[in-house]
């Protein structure tokens, strides 16, 4: 499995702080499935500032880790719903959801 975050730049970004790393990963943890959660649903019921909201959420919350395919999947999704279009929404949905579960699986190891 490929790395997702960059430990170099994280660790840089926490000035070498493993233990300040541990805990805002136990953060990202136990939130992701509910950040996903409410992306899936904004989706679903196409509610564009939902969509918004929740993908800046994920956005900003993995972008602690510097996994830049989570935050720039986010991003996509957060504009999409800034601009009210959220058509093909789901594909990208499907991609950040893997992505979010793979940084998570390389959280639980760090």
């Amino acid at each position: 499995m490929s790395n997702l975050l960059d430990r170099e730049a994280m660790m840089e970004h926490f000035g070498g702080d493993s233990d300040l790393i541990k805990t805002v990963a136990e953060q990202f943890l136990s939130s992701y499935e509910e950040m996903l959660s409410n992306i899936e649903v904004a989706i679903k019921s196409g509610v564009a500032k939902d969509l918004e909201h929740s993908g800046h959420t994920l956005k900003g919350a993995s972008s602690y880790f510097y996994c830049e395919s989570v935050v720039e999947l986010a991003k996509k999704l957060e504009y999409m719903g800034r601009e009210g279009n959220i058509e093909g929404s789901q594909g990208i949905f499907e991609e950040l959801k893997e992505n979010t579960i793979k940084l998570a699986q390389e959280l639980k190891q760090f």
